[in-house]
């Protein structure tokens, strides 16, 4: 699994880790459906070389944040019912959300810094009571 994601720009891995919380699973997951282009879990499974529980939640992961889609399928010959068969979204749109997450994840870290104060340490709020109720400097120790 190392060689697809050795193919991935170290800025958009970097992107995904930081901006979506991926680790290395689900990007891996991710470039393999890249390159596959539309694959089932027990395929992306075997290549991954993962357990189909594991590959399961991690394509629940990669659809949830909107950068995977699932579609149903039917089967046809002698085995009837239906699977899922897994996919990119496309280009356009992936860019698309990828910029609208990245927004939002940068606008969230904005206002964490625009709110973050410094807590004061025990003395420096004694010495701040003391000038607030003498109106005036506080005295020294």
């Amino acid at each position: 699994m190392r060689k697809a994601t050795e193919k991935c720009d170290k800025r958009v891995r970097s992107l995904l880790e930081v901006v979506y919380d991926f680790g290395d699973a689900e990007i891996d997951a991710l470039l393999l459906l890249c390159g596959a282009g539309e694959a089932r879990v027990g395929e992306i499974s075997k290549l991954a070389g993962k357990d189909r529980s594991t590959v399961q939640r991690l394509l629940t992961r990669l659809t949830k944040a909107g950068l995977v889609q699932r579609e149903a399928r039917c089967c046809t010959g002698p085995k009837k019912g239906r699977y899922f068969a897994y996919s990119l979204v496309p280009p356009s749109e992936l860019r698309s959300r990828m910029r609208a997450r990245t927004r939002e994840w940068y606008l969230d870290r904005m206002a964490a810094i625009e709110g973050f104060r410094w807590p004061q340490p025990d003395h420096a709020r004694d010495n701040e009571g003391r000038r607030r109720a003498t109106g005036g400097e506080a005295a020294e120790e």
